[in-house]
């Protein structure tokens, strides 16, 4: 595909339909939802005339959503569009490919020449790295492989082949209303669903300490497949994901309304090398957190590129937590989200200097909220949960008491201490009754243990908790 900008070329001339010229729009804002649809502003200037104006967009993204579609500008507005295919047909030449030339001589006297000699003969077999040869000397089928052959004499005619080429055109035309004629500067608004993004991170520890400060880099790897390039657009990702439903999008005129305040959060400048800390602007928009890059993107159709978008240094406690419906304990880096804006969820890669230690999948986190990376597995411990459970009932209460017995081994080489959670069943009405180890009760009724499990040590620990319903009567 070859550019970010639609040429606008008149298609047709109806009664009392005026004509404006050549216009060109580049793609010049896309603000892209974790729901993985973009809104796309392009602007250009048009000479138009008063009343009806019919616009063929050229070469318009087959993945937009023109039920969206809208016009800015002051006294214009799009009175109906309608989506449509151009198909155009040329003839070409090219040479042929060395298996068409061998097809072609099939039947013919060739020689062939390799590096034990050269044989003449007919060419009688031709299949995928080999050709068949009937000897003149022996009339033997000799069968060569196409990579041996230094030279091949051939009688063959012909050397091009003429093909027919056809080119599809998927555009849309546009009728707008314009007040008054004259020069206008005209912009185009709309959905398109061919666009994503996702955030991914990078953390760094720059030692083995259970405790300290680590490096977060966090990045948004954004994908064009609009079948359109962008060129020194200004690029958007949000924090957040709108409902979005074909042909309809009930936020974007709140959207639209709200775009000079984006605005100000931009600073574009010329192009240049990506400095070392992020080139972002950062700015709420109702519900949704909004990075605006502050320098022009340029990303062809089919292309991806990572943009960085935060740096933060942050203390963090790396634990070993075993959340009993897991199948072994996990090592986790736990933090407060102190960098300046929220995490989207994504993926985090985990590094020990330059040692790569694992990746944790990273849930959405508001500024001041604790997060959680579970980065790799602890295959040293093997544990265990047993949980048994007697219901009684009293009155219109229907109570069950749940028994629990954990086993935790340390199969590895030192001591290590475990943090143990346990998700009590839910009620109308949850009671933690007793452990036999020191524990405690986090919001969400989960148990909480601090295990110290030295090497090769096995550890039980029994509690007990019950559920209480409260059965409606009914008279």
């Amino acid at each position: 595909m070859k550019s970010g900008i639609i040429a606008f070329a008149v298609l047709a001339v109806f009664a009392g339909l005026a004509v404006a010229g050549s216009f060109t729009a580049p793609i010049s804002d896309v603000t892209i939802y974790g729901s993985n649809a973009a809104y796309v502003m392009r602007y250009g200037n048009a000479e138009l005339g008063q009343g009806s104006n019919y616009l063929a967009l050229e070469n318009f993204s087959t993945s937009a959503d023109i039920g969206t579609l809208d016009a800015f500008g002051n006294g214009v507005s799009v009175a109906e569009y309608k989506r449509y295919i151009e198909e155009t047909r040329e003839n070409r030449s090219r040479f042929l490919t060395v298996e068409e030339l061998l097809n072609k001589s099939v039947g013919k006297s060739v020689t062939i020449i390799t590096e034990r000699g050269q044989e003449s003969g007919k060419l009688v077999w031709y299949a995928t790295g080999f050709v068949g040869l009937a000897s003149n000397s022996g009339g033997s089928l000799l069968v060569y492989r196409i990579e041996d052959i230094r030279q091949l004499i051939a009688p063959a005619a012909e050397y091009e082949k003429s093909e027919e080429i056809k080119n599809v055109k998927n555009g849309l035309g546009v009728t707008l209303d314009a007040e008054k004629g004259g020069a206008a500067k005209i912009g185009l608004g709309y959905v398109d669903y061919g666009a994503s993004w996702s955030a991914g991170y990078r953390v760094r520890l720059s030692s083995d300490s259970p405790s300290g400060i680590l490096e977060l880099s966090g990045f948004a790897n954004v994908q064009n497949s609009m079948y359109e390039d962008w060129e020194n657009a200004s690029l958007r990702v949000v924090v957040g994901s709108p409902y979005m439903t074909r042909n309809y999008m009930p936020y974007r005129s709140y959207y639209l309304n709200n775009m000079k305040a984006q605005d100000a959060y931009e600073m574009v400048g010329a192009a240049s090398p990506a400095p070392s800390a992020p080139d972002v602007g950062t700015s709420d928009l109702s519900n949704y957190y909004v990075y605006s890059l502050n320098r022009k993107v340029t990303l062809k159709n089919g292309e991806s590129a990572s943009v960085p978008l935060l740096n933060a240094k942050i203390a963090y406690v790396r634990e070993n937590v075993w959340d009993t419906d897991m199948v072994a304990p996990q090592r986790v880096l736990k933090f407060n989200n102190t960098a300046s804006a929220p995490l989207a969820s994504g993926v985090a890669s985990v590094y020990l200097g330059t040692e790569f230690l694992g990746q944790a999948s990273a849930a959405f986190a508001g500024r001041g909220n604790p997060v959680e990376f579970a980065y790799a597995s602890m295959p040293e411990f093997t544990v265990k949960k047993e949980l048994s459970q007697e219901t009684s009932v009293v009155g219109n209460a229907r109570i069950t008491a749940y028994l629990g017995n954990l086993t935790i081994k340390n199969g590895g080489s030192k001591e290590e201490e475990v943090v143990v959670r346990e998700q009590m069943n839910y009620g109308d009405k949850v009671e933690f009754v007793s452990s036999d180890a020191p524990s405690s009760v986090k919001p969400g009724n989960v148990i909480e243990w601090r295990v110290k499990v030295p090497a090769g040590v096995e550890k039980k620990i029994a509690y007990e908790y019950r559920t209480i319903y409260y059965q409606q009567k009914y008279y």
